[in-house]
């Protein structure tokens, strides 16, 4: 009966392990510390670590300041209407 409630108790183990691992593929920690620039460049070395390739990322801060701004406007704009 303990080896098996043992055994119970490491399959929910690694299901809670296996469901962490999904959720920060799907939401790296790296975009609530760092921010997104950094979130995108992490998950661009992930990507080519992963698949033995080479890539690439270029952050352009104006473009991304732009349209931070744009959404923030569009945003306070559909609360007000």
């Amino acid at each position: 009966m303990l080896a098996r409630l043992a055994e119970s108790i490491e399959l929910i183990n690694d299901g809670v392990k296996a469901v962490r691992i999904i959720c920060s593929g799907l939401r790296p920690g790296v975009l609530d510390d760092l921010g997104l620039a950094a979130a995108i460049e992490w998950q661009a070395s992930e990507f080519a670590t992963r698949n033995n390739i080479d890539v690439r990322f270029q952050f352009r801060p104006l473009i991304y300041t732009w349209m931070v701004t744009e959404r923030r406007r569009l945003s306070e704009y559909s609360r007000s209407a």
